[in-house]
């Protein structure tokens, strides 16, 4: 990784600040401010000069593998799917004690777990068998408590900072402005229907350690 930084020129880094660090990139969001003039007027003094830019291009989803090998006796592996809706995805990572993200084209859901060296198939096939069991359907008490870690998770509390945070990340990931995410119209089937779609797709799957029995991206696929 060190020689992969090391391989970025400073004109490849300047270039690529400039076409990232624009205003079609940039979103600032802020709650609890008192006088709304006095921080437009804080902002424009800050930002006003951004160049313009055009937002990024989306990136389209197509799975993919990292594996880093190092010495150590511990492994690592994340299993992760497509899914576009944030709410539905945020609920998926709760029913497997795993994880979620959301961009503004799409998302992803997963699993992930640690193991002693060697013991990386293993790990990697319960991984399989939990997204397989929620995908094969999903009770109504288990559907209850994941949705409600996932709305306790997503809940703001109130607080300012968490609120300018939740605003910014919306806007630059959904393109509209939420506090929140929005919980109604996700159910124990459409988790279960996502999750069975989305393993007919491409997974990602990312691995560090001895990685001595890590099955390969198409193993893992054919494991669906």
């Amino acid at each position: 990784m060190t020689s992969n930084a090391q391989s970025v020129s400073p004109d490849a880094l300047a270039a690529h600040a400039s076409a990232t660090f624009s205003a079609g990139n940039m979103v600032l969001s802020a709650a609890g401010v008192a006088d709304h003039a006095a921080f437009v007027a804080a902002a424009e003094a800050s930002f006003g000069g951004a160049a313009d830019g055009a937002a990024s291009a989306p990136s389209p989803y197509g799975g993919g593998e990292v594996r880093v090998k190092t010495s150590g006796g511990q492994s690592y592996v994340a299993l992760a799917f497509q899914c576009g809706d944030a709410a539905t995805g945020a609920v998926l990572a709760n029913l497997l004690s795993g994880f979620s993200v959301s961009y503004s084209d799409t998302g992803l859901f997963g699993a992930y777990g640690s193991c002693a060296a060697g013991g990386e198939a293993a790990l990697v096939e319960s991984m399989v068998g939990s997204i397989k069991a929620v995908a094969s359907g999903v009770s109504a008490s288990d559907f209850s408590s994941a949705a409600n870690s996932a709305a306790l998770a997503a809940n703001t509390d109130g607080a300012s900072s968490n609120i300018a945070e939740n605003l910014g990340s919306s806007l630059l990931f959904s393109g509209s402005a939420s506090a929140g995410l929005d919980f109604s119209g996700v159910s124990a089937d459409s988790c279960a229907s996502a999750a069975a779609a989305a393993i007919k797709s491409q997974p990602a799957v990312a691995s560090i350690g001895a990685l001595s029995t890590m099955p390969g991206i198409e193993t893992v696929k054919g494991m669906f």
